[in-house]
């Protein structure tokens, strides 16, 4: 039997100024502990500052620069509401509340668009289900 692995692109950057670029995640990783969840965050927010990310008030990412793409942590499952800063503040600049983490699950917590942008570019979070 061959392994098989997953992957993500994340395509991110300005059309308007030529910075379009790419972020490639590799999604296999070693399964959860029983009784935990795993989550990682990427920042393809293009001309951005680094950003903080906390989980239900824990900081649960520190200092992810653009591009940068965590090492995923173990979470206990259950609803949680992620709030994203910048780096070393405490000014909430997007919330992402109510997600549910599933015991064995795995997921990539993402933000996008420019920080005070509007329209196409407005600032936002998604998830992904990686298994």
């Amino acid at each position: 039997m061959h392994p098989y692995f997953k992957y993500t692109l994340f395509v991110t950057g300005l059309r308007a100024d030529s910075s379009v670029t790419s972020i490639f995640t590799i999604d296999t990783t070693a399964n959860p502990a029983a009784g935990r969840g795993k989550i990682r965050f990427v920042n393809a927010s293009p001309h951005s500052t680094s950003f903080d990310v906390s989980a239900n008030g824990t900081l649960a990412f520190q200092d992810q620069k653009y591009k940068n793409v965590s090492p995923f942590i173990e979470v206990p499952p259950g609803n949680y509401d992620f709030k994203v800063m910048p780096a070393g503040q405490s000014t909430v600049i997007s919330t992402f509340p109510k997600v549910t983490i599933m015991d064995g699950k795995i997921y990539t917590l993402y933000c996008r668009g420019v920080a005070g942008g509007a329209d196409s570019v407005a600032f936002g979070t998604g998830i992904i289900i990686n298994r």
